[in-house]
């Protein structure tokens, strides 16, 4: 008898929640959707991008992820010691500044989340 409650009590938890998901997705979709200007009026320009050579039909596109320019740029990194264990390692691909025997190193997959840097070094005339 138990079994039966709990089977039926996790069938609706599950039902619930792919409701709930399938809403979700549906306002998120037409929430950016309305927010692109050019997506309806103009076919070969989609978020920005290109799509006039598109295999995939436009309406077939979703969107997810923040919206352009939704992920601010670093203004002021924080600055850690090699040594120092901060989710990185040595398979982790860097872009290294020196200057004046300083030598820093820009995780390449935090510049690229972020898109941009602004990277301050006075002495030699960057800023």
């Amino acid at each position: 008898m138990k079994t039966k409650s709990a089977k039926r009590m996790l069938t609706i938890c599950i039902s619930t929640i792919a409701i709930c998901a399938a809403g979700a997705a549906w306002f998120v979709r037409e929430t950016f959707l309305d927010e692109i200007e050019d997506y309806r009026t103009h076919p070969l320009r989609f978020n920005n991008f290109r799509v006039d050579n598109s295999i995939i039909p436009l309406n077939e596109i979703l969107l997810a992820g923040p919206g352009r320019d939704g992920i601010p740029a670093i203004l002021k990194p924080t600055f850690v010691s090699a040594d120092t264990d901060e989710g990185f390692s040595d398979r982790h691909t860097v872009i290294s500044f020196t200057h004046n025997g300083e030598t820093r190193a820009y995780p390449l997959k935090i510049i690229v989340w972020h898109e941009c840097m602004t990277i301050r070094a006075k002495a030699c005339g960057l800023n």
